[in-house]
C-alpha cells in the first residue's frame, strides 16, 4: 500500500495557499555575516537568518521547488511589536516580501518575489479556547492539524481543511472548503475576528464591527493586506455523532470509471450535508500503471455512510475499507493513510485547477487517457495525479456578497491536475499537460461553466484574477478600494495580488 499512500498522498486536501503577507535594545544576526541586519529593540526572541546562516534553509524551506521566491533573509518574530518593527525595516528600504504561516504554496505568483524577506510566523503557534462564546483564537502559524486537536480536545469542531498541515489561518484567507462545510459554511464563514499588523506599522482588530471593509476583504482574499497574527474563529459542538467519521476507501478497475463517476454524479445531485467523496487518478510509481479510487467521508452515522458506499460496492471494488475515526484520526488515516506524506516536500509541482458543475464520463475518460500518455512518457512524473472534490454547498447561497470568495454557487466540483517530479526537465511537458486538461475541461459540454472559475487556494496565478476574485464589476471595485486604504504602496503582493 505504500505506493498507493505516496501517490495519493501528495495530491489530497490541499489547500492551498499557504504564503500570507516581530528584551534587548538591540539585535543583529552573527558577525559571520558580512553585511548584518540590525533592527533595534526587537525582543530577545526575535531572529533573524541570513542566507549564509546554517540555520537557514530549514526557516525558508517551502513545499513546492516550483515558481520558488528567494530571500536573503529570514526574519522570525516573537510578538506583535517585532513585526512591527520588521515591516518598518523593510517598507522603509522598500524591499520585497512574503510572510508564510506554512509554505505550502504553489502559485506562480510568489516567484516574483526575488532576494527579498521573509517573515515566518513559526513562533505564533497557540491556540487558546475561550468558553464564554466559544471561540478559538489560533495563531497565524497554527497548522490544520493542531486545530483540529485543539478544538476536539474541548469537545467541538470547526471546518477545516483536509490536509493537517497547511497553515489554518492561510486557508481561510483563500476561502477553506472543508468536510464540515455542508454544516457550517467554508472556513472563511466561522472567522469572527483578525488581529493584524499594516504596513505603516499599524496594529488593528478587524471584524465586521470594526474595519468591515477589511473583514470582508480578509474572506477570500485576506493575503495582500498585512500580517495576520491571530484568528478568532467561532467552534460548535459535536452532534450526536460524538466528533465520529465513518471513511470509507475504494479501488476500482479501470473499465468501471464511467460507472464510478455516475454514481458520483448521482449523490452530487442532492448530496447530504454530512457527505464529502474524492475521486482520484493516480498510479504505481514503479510499473507506471494508473488506477482509480474514491474516498469517502460521513460526518455522523455509519449507517447512513454505509448507505452511500453500498452504490459503489455493487461494483465489487478489488479494494475497500471501511473505518470510524475521531476528528484527530481523519486527516492521518482516511485516504490510505495518504495525508501524513502529503506534507512532504519539496517536489516540483505544475498544478492546475478549476471548478466544474459536474463531471461527464467521455471527458473524464478522455482525462484519464491523457493521465495515462503523461505518466508513461514521463516516468519521473510517476506521482503526478487527478483529484476531483465533492463539498456538500447547502451553506453557499446564504452569505455570497459578504466575504471575497467570490464564486459560491459556481463551485459545485473543484478538480486539481498535479504534475509532481523529481527532474526540473519535466517542467514543460509538465506545463503543457496541465494546461492543456484545464482548458479541456473548461467547456460547458465538458462539465466546465461559462468562465474559467478557480478556487483562490488552488490558482496557479497564470489566470484572471476575476477567476478567484469574482467576474461581478463590483468585487474587483470593492478589492481595489480596500486595497488602496490599507496597503497603498502594494507591499503584501507576492500571491494572487489585486490587479490596481
Amino acid at each position: 500500500m505504500s505506493l498507493l499512500t505516496i501517490a495519493l498522498c501528495l495530491i489530497l486536501g490541499f489547500s492551498p495557499n499557504d504564503a500570507m503577507a516581530f528584551s534587548s535594545s538591540e539585535f543583529s544576526i552573527p558577525k559571520r555575516e558580512p553585511n548584518p541586519i540590525v533592527i533595534p529593540q526587537l525582543s530577545r526572541d526575535a531572529v533573524i537568518y541570513s542566507s549564509t546562516d546554517p540555520q537557514f534553509a530549514a526557516h525558508s524551506a517551502r513545499w513546492s521547488s516550483s515558481n520558488a521566491p528567494s530571500f536573503s533573509h529570514v526574519f522570525v518574530p516573537a510578538n506583535n511589536h517585532d513585526i512591527v518593527l520588521m515591516l518598518k525595516y523593510i517598507t522603509d528600504r522598500q524591499l520585497p516580501m512574503i510572510t508564510q504561516g506554512g509554505g505550502h504554496g504553489w502559485s506562480k505568483t510568489l516567484g516574483s518575489i526575488q532576494n527579498g524577506i521573509l517573515v515566518n510566523m513559526e513562533k505564533f503557534s497557540q491556540t487558546i479556547y475561550d468558553p464564554t462564546d466559544q471561540t478559538m483564537t489560533i495563531g497565524g502559524a497554527v497548522k490544520t492539524g493542531a486545530l483540529i486537536n485543539a478544538t476536539d480536545a474541548v469537545g467541538r469542531e470547526v471546518p477545516v481543511a483536509t490536509c493537517p498541515c497547511p497553515g489554518a489561518t492561510n486557508v481561510l484567507l483563500g476561502g477553506g472548503h472543508a468536510r464540515l462545510q455542508g454544516k457550517y459554511g467554508m472556513v472563511l464563514d466561522s472567522a469572527k475576528s483578525f488581529n493584524m499588523v499594516l504596513a505603516n506599522g499599524r496594529s488593528i482588530e478587524v471584524s465586521n464591527s470594526s474595519h468591515p471593509d477589511l473583514f470582508w476583504a480578509m474572506r477570500g482574499a485576506g493575503q495582500n493586506f498585512g500580517v495576520v497574527t491571530s484568528t478568532k474563529l467561532q467552534t460548535y459542538p459535536y452532534d450526536e455523532a460524538g466528533g465520529k467519521y465513518f471513511s470509507i476507501d475504494m479501488i476500482f478497475a479501470d473499465q468501471a470509471l464511467e460507472e464510478v463517476v455516475e454514481i458520483l454524479n448521482k449523490i452530487n445531485q442532492n448530496q447530504d450535508p454530512a457527505l464529502t467523496m474524492f475521486l482520484v487518478f493516480a498510479a504505481d510509481a514503479t510499473t507506471i500503471k494508473p488506477f482509480i479510487t474514491v474516498n469517502l467521508v460521513y460526518a455522523g452515522s455509519p449507517t447512513k455512510g454505509k448507505a452511500h458506499a453500498q452504490l459503489f460496492k455493487k461494483l465489487n471494488p478489488p479494494t475497500y475499507v471501511e473505518a470510524l475515526l475521531t476528528a484527530p484520526e481523519l486527516p492521518l488515516l482516511s485516504g490510505f493513510g495518504a495525508n501524513i506524506a502529503a506534507c512532504e516536500g519539496p517536489a516540483y509541482r505544475s498544478l492546475y485547477s478549476l471548478y466544474m458543475r459536474s463531471l461527464v464520463p467521455s471527458s473524464l475518460r478522455a482525462a484519464y487517457t491523457s493521465y495515462t500518455g503523461f505518466i508513461q512518457a514521463n516516468p519521473n512524473a510517476a506521482i503526478s495525479s487527478h483529484l476531483y472534490e465533492f463539498y456538500p454547498h447547502q451553506m453557499d447561497g446564504q452569505r455570497p456578497e459578504e466575504t471575497a470568495y467570490a464564486n459560491r454557487g459556481k463551485n459545485n466540483i473543484l478538480a486539481l491536475i498535479s504534475a509532481i517530479y523529481t527532474d526540473a526537465s519535466v517542467a514543460d511537458a509538465a506545463d503543457a499537460y496541465g494546461k492543456m486538461q484545464r482548458a479541456a475541461f473548461n467547456k460547458v459540454e465538458a462539465g466546465g461553466y461559462e468562465e474559467l472559475r478557480i478556487y483562490q487556494n488552488y490558482a496557479l496565478g497564470d489566470e484572471d484574477p476575476r477567476s478567484y476574485y469574482g467576474y461581478e464589476k463590483w468585487r474587483l471595485e470593492k478589492l481595489k478600494s480596500v486595497k488602496k486604504r490599507y496597503d497603498p504602496d502594494n507591499v503584501f503582493r507576492g500571491y494572487h495580488d489585486i490587479p490596481l
